[in-house]
């Protein structure tokens, strides 16, 4: 890629975004097709359950040697409308073709947007073929009975992960994130979203009108259930980057900072409000040096 001409470079980077296209290229010089298809092929991102879906297997198939090159995969529904009709079903069996026909250990980054039911067989398959992935993403899981032979599957993958995404709607999500802190020591980023407070609650088996004062503090002692500070900031000694997204952070900045030892963490994204930035940071002094913002 470094070795060719600036325009054909910037040709690559920014008209390149269908095989059509690829194909054009190719057909006016054979030389561009490697760094092109790796361009093309890198990060890929695809909306299922629409009309397209027959294509996929004309990508997503043992002869398409440029697979090898998909480093980064986020999927999501065409139509949000669709989920649990005819269409969500078209999705699955797209999807499941995808990971079917991944090549073993090429990807790193694995995303999926607010979906649910997906079968235990893609989790299984994704998380026993690819070893690389170094971005794991656990959000809106509705795991069915075997969540714990499922969740065996992502246990080795955490020794290696390096950025965590949980979008905590449910005991199984948490159970994920128990077992960073029994198995991780390289995560370098996390981040946390509290999909709802009051389903929070019931599905901790403290189901209420409203979430209760006490939440932030009882959230916080979920996460790090029966842990001492030692585990917690073992596991998580690699940490440089904390994002906290819809978590209630007001009266449990202490407990945060102690269990992350966020004196060390790089990059804050905290959902406190502007005038209680310097505030938080007299209790973590370096914070005032760090990249620190608020919503």
């Amino acid at each position: 890629m470094n070795d060719l001409p600036a325009e054909v470079k910037e040709l690559v980077a920014t008209q390149l975004s269908r095989p059509s296209d690829l194909k054009s290229l190719c057909l006016v010089a054979r030389e561009w097709y490697h760094p092109a298809v790796k361009q093309l092929y890198s990060s890929i991102d695809l909306r299922l359950g629409g009309k397209a879906d027959y294509l996929i297997p004309a990508m997503f198939n043992s002869r398409n040697a440029a697979l090898v090159h998909v480093r980064d995969l986020t999927f999501g529904l065409q139509s949000y409308g669709s989920l649990g009709s005819e269409s969500f079903g078209r999705a699955i069996l797209a999807l499941i073709v995808i990971v079917e026909n991944l090549p073993n250990n090429t990807i790193h980054s694995f995303r999926w947007q607010r979906w649910d039911k997906l079968p235990d067989s893609i989790y299984k398959r994704l998380w026993a073929s690819q070893k690389s992935l170094k971005t794991i993403q656990v959000s809106t899981l509705r795991f069915r009975d075997n969540v714990v032979a499922t969740s065996e599957q992502l246990r080795p993958l955490l020794t290696g992960c390096t950025r965590l995404t949980l979008m905590i709607d449910s005991e199984q999500v948490l159970d994920v994130f128990h077992m960073a802190l029994d198995n991780s020591l390289s995560i370098e980023a996390l981040d946390i979203h509290w999909e709802d407070d009051i389903r929070f609650w019931h599905f901790t088996r403290r189901a209420s009108a409203q979430a209760p004062k006490d939440a932030p503090r009882r959230f916080v002692d979920e996460l790090f259930r029966s842990r001492d500070i030692a585990t917690v900031r073992n596991a998580f000694a690699c940490l440089h980057s904390l994002n906290l997204s819809q978590v209630e952070f007001e009266d449990v900045e202490e407990q945060w900072s102690t269990y992350l030892d966020l004196e060390k963490v790089r990059y804050l994204n905290l959902p406190i409000a502007k005038e209680q930035i310097a505030c938080f940071g007299r209790s973590v002094p370096r914070l005032r040096e760090s990249s620190l913002s608020s919503p």
